[in-house]
């Protein structure tokens, strides 16, 4: 027997035997409908029980980065020593007239600027 033949054999057998498991549950689900509702819809019940648990997670590093890795740990330690409170923005400032940016009415000038933009 060649392996093609072997194989078609094989597969034959597994086809023949799920044909013959799928008709057996077909017949059972004809003679006892509502078995066969109730038992569905139990399983979907049970399947349905993982949804309570379901977290959605957008967060890219904890989508694409290992958990445990060390860059994840490395990471962790940073934002324990250095919180955030946000982003930082920096803004350069210089005198209107190229003087000195620390004359008191320059000054004021900036903290006028800082006021509006909080």
């Amino acid at each position: 027997m060649s392996p093609l033949q072997a194989w078609l054999a094989c597969t034959s057998r597994a086809e023949e035997s799920v044909a013959h498991g799928l008709g057996r549950v077909a017949k059972s689900c004809a003679r006892n409908p509502w078995k066969c509702v109730a038992v569905t819809v139990v399983g979907c019940l049970l399947c349905a029980l993982g949804v309570l648990r379901f977290t959605a997670v957008s967060e890219a590093r904890d989508l694409w980065v290992d958990q445990g890795s060390q860059v994840m740990k490395d990471l962790e330690w940073t934002e324990k020593y250095f919180t955030s409170a946000g982003r930082v923005n920096r803004v350069l400032v210089t005198a209107k007239d190229g003087g000195n940016i620390l004359r008191p009415e320059t000054m004021v000038e900036i903290f006028r600027m800082a006021d509006d933009v909080k």
